[in-house]
């Protein structure tokens, strides 16, 4: 499947640079500033909706709640990052995007850290700590970042750039769920059928998913239901724990990638001009 996909995206990439009338505007990610803040933006998705799938069922299948309970305990992340969002912007007109946008991409992979080093004894103070730093990151970085993605194009191409900025955050949200969520599954299923404490047939049968696990668990009760389902936790808590330090890695180096190609903020001169280090100097007569 990766190589197809991979395929087609190469079949894609062609016909669009060959097109008088191209659907995709590949020629703008030759701007690094776009590219870059686009980029950012499109691994903040990847990162908010990977973990977010992750994280639901974790607050429902080992947690416990119910699906009321789990999205009221997702409402303080939710808040977090609205609440950051404006902030983002008052931060970015005084220290400039470059900063606000690594910042944010930093607190996010702070967040992301935080939460792989859960255990199948960690609670939900453990997941709203993570969530809420990671929120507040991604409040803090989107908004300019996605200034940066207007202000980096000419007029007449501001409308395809826009576009173009809202297929890949669609496309990295598709990819935070197919990639951490794969990770997380393949991880789980490798951990139950290592485990020496469930025999072949029930290993077997909680391999396909944590769902089946929980309700053969519930089936068998008494001590062998017990090591099935904590073994089963402890399989599917490893897999998001190696899902959310990919997504870390993914946003630390669009982070690294947001301070090697955003653009500094302008200094005024001691006089009190803008700074004008950065204009062309105008044609030679």
């Amino acid at each position: 499947r990766a190589a197809l996909t991979l395929g087609l995206l190469g079949a894609l990439t062609a016909v669009e640079l060959h097109s008088t009338h191209p659907l995709i505007q590949l020629a703008l990610f030759r701007n690094s500033r776009f590219t870059a803040a686009s980029a950012a933006i499109m691994m903040l998705f990847f990162a908010l909706t990977g973990v977010t799938f992750l994280l639901t069922q974790i607050y429902q299948l080992v947690l416990g709640y119910s699906t009321l309970g789990a999205g009221l305990r997702a409402l303080p992340s939710a808040l977090a990052l609205a609440a950051a969002s404006p902030l983002g912007t008052r931060i970015a007109r005084r220290a400039g995007t470059r900063l606000t946008v690594a910042g944010g991409l930093a607190l996010t992979t702070a967040g992301l850290g935080y939460f792989a080093t859960a255990t199948a004894a960690s609670g939900y103070p453990h997941y709203l700590i993570a969530t809420m730093a990671m929120s507040a990151g991604i409040g803090l970085a989107m908004a300019p970042a996605t200034t940066s993605i207007i202000s980096a194009l000419p007029g007449p191409m501001i409308g395809a750039g826009s576009a173009t900025s809202n297929a890949t955050r669609n496309l990295g949200s598709v990819l935070g769920v197919a990639v951490v969520g794969s990770i997380a599954s393949s991880a789980y299923t490798s951990g139950i059928l290592r485990s020496h404490q469930l025999s072949g047939i029930t290993a077997h049968i909680a391999a396909r998913n944590l769902t089946s696990a929980i309700t053969l668990a519930r089936q068998l009760r008494g001590p062998s239901g017990r090591i099935l389902a904590h073994t089963a936790d402890q399989a599917f808590i490893h897999g998001t724990d190696l899902g959310a330090l990919t997504a870390a890695l993914v946003t630390a180096a669009a982070a690294a990638a947001a301070l090697r190609y955003l653009p500094r903020p302008a200094r005024p001169d001691p006089a009190g001009n803008p700074d004008t280090s950065r204009r062309r100097p105008p044609p030679a007569a």
